[in-house]
């Protein structure tokens, strides 16, 4: 089967008004769309639970959003906003460099960043131009540059939501636990504790997994030819209790369902061709778009509805098709659907 490998066919038009600028409230109470092989199917969040029996395993990533976003200043005065992405200290055999998405006028090697982090002094030089936005910056301080940004930084919420914030806990998801994210796994953001505990008591599995994640799981991809898109590296580790719990229900031949497309990187990164995890710790550049095979034995994902032209919407669509796709996003506008990170969540059943 061809599979079109512009990027320019994944686009769709939204009304602004649908881009949701906070979460619902309780989370869980956010709609869920259910699109199955023959049908769609309209319900609330909280009703996923009936589509899940005993022993179905659910995936779910819990890593934390760290605050990446800081600001300062050149020697010459123009304001500079910086969204640290990575470490990359071990890559590149020196400390205190890291992939930033710059912001600001002038930005070339050697030029100068004073970031106002209180006391904690905080200098950064450019090293070099990567791509769209992002440079290399050696960082200089006496503290660690972790510690600093934790202390002085800032969460760095989606372009879209043009709603100010001074709490960032709706921004988390409630199983949060290993920090290294500069964007949350939206699709988890519906979860409540007493959802999760609703699974456990129908004897759910739920499984943990990390994927710490970078610009490269919302930025829209810009090459034209999907094949030629490059994609950052992002740090996934799975624990041994996931693993067993995995490849048991491959072996029990159990629904298995992933919550949102960083699960899916770290599961489809971790799985060898016949769909066992033989990975367990790595950074992965996986690239899912249609014509993508899988080998994972997921067949539910739990996701949200997409910005055009993102890797996010991409992955879904290979996961689904992008005509069967298409054709619930439009449905989802009909029936006016909030999209994004704070917006309503689908559950795409193969």
């Amino acid at each position: 089967m061809m599979h079109n490998l512009n990027i320019n066919n994944y686009a769709f038009d939204l009304p602004k008004e649908l881009i949701a600028q906070e979460p619902m409230e309780p989370r869980d109470k956010a709609r869920l769309m259910i699109l199955e092989p023959r049908e769609i199917r309209h319900k609330h969040f909280y009703d996923i639970i009936n589509e899940f029996k005993k022993g179905d395993l659910i995936l779910l990533n819990n890593s934390k959003v760290i605050p990446s976003r800081i600001y300062g200043k050149k020697r010459s005065g123009g304001k500079i906003e910086a969204l640290l992405i990575r470490d990359m200290s071990d890559q590149m055999g020196e400390k205190n460099i890291w992939l930033v998405i710059l912001k600001g006028h002038g930005l070339r090697p050697k030029v100068e960043i004073f970031f106002n982090t209180g006391e904690n002094e905080l200098r950064g030089e450019i090293l070099r131009w990567v791509e769209n936005g992002k440079f290399l910056v050696k960082f200089s301080s006496d503290k660690d540059v972790h510690e600093i940004i934790n202390k002085n930084g800032i969460i760095a919420l989606p372009p879209y939501i043009k709603k100010k914030y001074n709490e960032f806990n709706m921004y988390q998801t409630v199983y949060s636990k290993i920090e290294g994210s500069i964007a949350a796994p939206t699709a988890g953001l519906h979860f409540t504790k007493s959802l999760l505990s609703q699974f456990n008591k129908k004897g759910i599995k739920i499984g943990y997994l990390t994927l710490h994640i970078s610009a490269s799981s919302f930025i829209p991809v810009s090459q034209e030819n999907l094949a030629q898109s490059p994609i950052d590296p992002e740090y996934f580790t799975i624990p041994k209790e996931t693993v067993e719990l995995y490849n048991n229900a491959t072996t029990n031949n159990s629904n298995i369902a992933v919550v949102g497309t960083t699960t899916m990187k770290a599961i489809e990164s971790a799985c060898d061709k016949n769909g066992k995890i033989t990975t367990t710790e790595g950074y992965s550049d996986l690239f899912i778009y249609p014509g993508y095979k899988f080998h994972s034995k997921v067949n539910k994902f739990i996701t949200n509805f997409h910005t055009p032209k993102s890797p996010p919407l991409l992955m879904v669509s290979a996961f689904c098709g992008w005509d069967r796709l298409k054709k619930a996003y439009q449905i989802a506008i009909s029936n006016k659907y909030r999209f994004y990170s704070f917006g309503d969540a689908m559950l795409i059943i193969l």
